[in-house]
């Protein structure tokens, strides 16, 4: 027995209506999943309408009935108002004649005459544009079976159309906007914003190269533009306009590293340099396509959060956001491009936010976007292509997946030994420290980055780059410091590697290898490797384990066992010897010859079930 039930949107907290199907439990029902990025082909959302809660058994997103919603904030349900009535009701009635016009059209077409023809092909793609996509697409369908329109031209028609009302919408909302300003906070060509008691403005590059403050901006078409006023970031003061433009950069770099000192304690003294080289890096981010990630990890009371803050306060229009959700960091990073700080996030598990985990997996490299289904304001699903490059910082107790960690420079946080790093913020430094920083974004802004020889090799060489390009640019008499820290940023991968997942996986395929075996089946590597695995937990399942193996990329090959077949893997002794340099593999690999001499059956193994 199926009924529809109203719930509340676990996001917008607005009225939506799904079908459902009663369960054999009390109050128990079973719907489609109303995540628009979870394709919910078999029902997986339960619904309890005693305890008027749902949840999604896949993507594990929840919420209330819209009942209980309303109870609990102590409101019945309203009425619509007479208005509100009206309006939906002419909607209807105007969707409704465009759908009585366009088949009247269709079915009459043949006993027309040429006059009423080319009005009709004329009025057509405009009626078509007035009614939802899902529902043009069938319509034009059949208005293409009927012969008024070739396909191709029917989609042309109406692409330009759509155009030109877009235009037209466009043009009013302008003329609306004459009334005032527009926010537009991040122009092109912005330098910074100005905090001129309070009110906040552009800091712009006149034609002369003059800094110059400005309340608003204009556009090509017109329109006026002012700064959003309640940004929670670091603004210049006016005081850059006067300060002396002969500025020793190293000597900011230094005074960068003397204010982290004086508010938080790092992991060691190179550690301020990186995090003083990365605040600089963000006022330049426009010059490099790549931005390392810093991740600060440790437990409670080592300085994760004062970090976030410092980053917050000193970096370029960096916001500080504390558990986020994806839609908020969808929309600031689309519109303002900002650096970011993630205080406490879950970035894997069963409770993980997939979406925020996609767009930190994306910010590092400059023209990688992220899709996301969205519902407009009719309730229909639309794909937005979001651009999200741009810097970060990770600060978190737990954590993080391998492949976001090798973005990374990592930041192991311990307790504080000096309580004085806790002291109130040196408030007069810090905004002396965003005005040198501005000056330092007018001097070198769109006039591109060292270049320089690769200092590591793959991601490494990645992340590095960026940071080690303004350290050319301030201060090239501290190259070996940061070289060494490369080095030793190379042998803790190295070391890593040499302890992970991985390495047990080709440590087996050696074991394996040296006893004779040309090929292996996945069933006996996941045993195998399961045997010294006591938490079940943390053994991996023989699906899983194909998976990890893959990469390495050895042939695979069906293993027979009687009637059955077996997914297997061709032991190629050049990968195996590469892997085991890769990862350090404490085993020997044996010559190939005294392999050989082993090999009992070299192309195929009959294991048993």
């Amino acid at each position: 027995m199926e009924e529809n039930i109203d719930l509340c949107h676990y996001e917008t907290h607005e009225r939506i209506t799904v079908l459902a199907k009663r369960t054999g439990k009390e109050g128990g029902y079973k719907a489609r999943c109303i995540n628009p990025s979870h394709e919910d082909i078999h029902p997986s959302m339960g619904i309890d309408k005693v305890k008027g809660v749902y949840n999604c058994l896949v993507c594990h997103i929840k919420g209330v009935t819209w009942e209980r919603h309303l109870r609990e904030k102590g409101k019945g349900y309203k009425q619509k108002t007479s208005k509100k009535y009206l309006q939906e009701a002419e909607d209807s009635k105007i969707k409704s004649d465009i759908f009585m016009a366009i088949d009247t059209d269709i079915n009459n077409w043949e006993g027309y005459d040429q006059t009423i023809k080319e009005e009709v092909r004329i009025r057509l793609p405009y009626d078509l544009c007035f009614i939802p996509e899902s529902e043009r697409i069938i319509a034009m369908g059949a208005v293409i079976k009927a012969g008024i329109f070739r396909m191709s031209e029917l989609k042309s028609r109406v692409k330009k159309v759509s155009h030109l009302l877009k235009k037209q919408k466009e043009s009013v909302e302008e003329e609306k906007g004459e009334k005032g300003p527009i926010l537009k906070t991040f122009l092109p060509g912005l330098i910074h914003l100005i905090d001129d008691n309070g009110v906040k403005k552009y800091l712009l590059k006149s034609e002369d190269d003059k800094l110059v403050v400005a309340e608003t901006w204009t556009g090509e078409g017109g329109q006026v533009y002012k700064p959003r006023q309640d940004l929670p970031i670091g603004y210049a003061s006016l005081a850059v306009l006067t300060l002396d433009q002969d500025i020793t950069w190293s000597s900011l770099l230094k005074d960068i590293e003397r204010y982290i000192k004086k508010h938080l304690e790092l992991p060691g003294k190179i550690y301020y340099l990186i995090f003083g080289l990365w605040i600089m890096h963000t006022y330049l981010i426009e010059e490099t396509e790549i931005t390392p990630y810093l991740y600060y990890v440790g437990l409670k009371g080592t300085g994760k959060s004062r970090a976030g803050q410092i980053a917050n306060k000193l970096a370029y229009k960096c916001l500080l956001e504390t558990m986020p959700t994806a839609p908020v960091l969808f929309r600031s990073s689309e519109l303002w491009h900002n650096a970011l700080v993630i205080d406490e996030a879950k970035f894997w598990g069963s409770d993980m936010d997939r979406d925020l985990a996609r767009i930190v997996m994306s910010r590092y490299k400059r023209g990688v976007t992220v899709s996301r289904v969205d519902m407009n304001k009719r309730g229909e699903k639309t794909v937005g292509i979001y651009d999200v490059f741009g810097p970060l910082i990770i600060c978190t107790e737990s954590n993080i997946p391998e492949p976001l960690e090798d973005r990374t420079i990592k930041f192991q946080m311990k307790e504080n030994e000096s309580p004085e790093v806790e002291d109130d913020w040196d408030l007069t430094t810090e905004q002396a420290l965003i005005d040198l920083l501005t000056l330092f974004r007018a001097r070198f802004t769109g006039k591109g980055l060292p270049k320089h020889a690769k200092i590591a090799r793959r991601r490494i060489n990645e992340i590095s780059s960026p940071l080690y390009k303004i350290l050319l640019l301030v201060d090239e008499s501290r190259i070996e410091e940061f070289v060494e820290f490369v080095e030793t940023i190379k042998a803790s991968r190295v070391a890593d590697e040499a302890t992970s997942e991985n390495a047990t996986i080709v440590s087996i395929f050696i074991d394996l290898y040296n006893e004779g075996k040309d090929i292996v089946s996945t069933q006996d590597i996941a045993r195998i490797y399961n045997q010294d695995t006591e938490n079940p937990n943390f053994q991996i399942s023989e699906k899983s384990m194909g998976w990890k193996i893959k990469p390495f990329n050895f042939e695979k090959k069906p293993i027979r066992s009687g009637t059955h077949s077996k997914a297997g893997w061709v032991i190629n002794r050049k990968i195996l010897v590469k892997l085991a340099e890769r990862f350090s593999a404490e085993i020997k690999i044996i010559p190939a010859d005294e392999h050989n001499k082993q090999v009992k059956e070299p192309t195929q193994l009959n294991i048993p079930d």
